[in-house]
C-alpha cells in the first residue's frame, strides 16, 4: 500500500513506488508506504524511538504474516518516508 500525507510537490506516483519497492525485495512482502512531512516524521520519531527530530526514513518491522500460497513466510511492515528532508538531503 502506498499513503501520500505530504503536501510536497513532486512526489514519485503510485506506481513508481510500487515498482521500486518490488525490485528492492527478495521475497514477499506486506508493506505499507507512507510518504509524510516534517511534523507527522518528528513525532512518529519521538513517540516510537524517543528521539527529538525530523528523520528522512523510519521503517517498522511487524514480523511475518502466515504462510503465503507457496508457502514461504511473508514479511509485514511499514516504511515512512519524509519528503522535505529526503528531497534536501538528495539536493546535497
Amino acid at each position: 500500500m502506498v499513503q501520500f500525507a505530504s503536501e510536497a510537490e513532486e512526489l514519485p506516483s503510485r506506481a513508481q513506488i510500487r515498482r521500486w519497492v518490488a525490485a528492492a525485495l527478495e521475497s514477499d512482502a506486506e508493506i505499507t508506504v507512507r510518504i509524510v512531512d516534517g511534523d507527522e516524521a518528528q513525532s512518529l520519531n519521538s513517540d516510537y524511538r524517543h528521539k527529538d527530530y525530523v528523520p528522512n526514513v523510519l521503517t517498522f518491522e511487524y514480523g511475518e504474516l502466515p504462510l503465503n500460497k507457496s508457502g514461504a513466510r511473508v514479511l509485514a511492515g511499514d516504511i515512512v518516508i519524509c519528503a522535505p528532508v529526503v528531497a534536501r538531503e538528495a539536493l546535497e
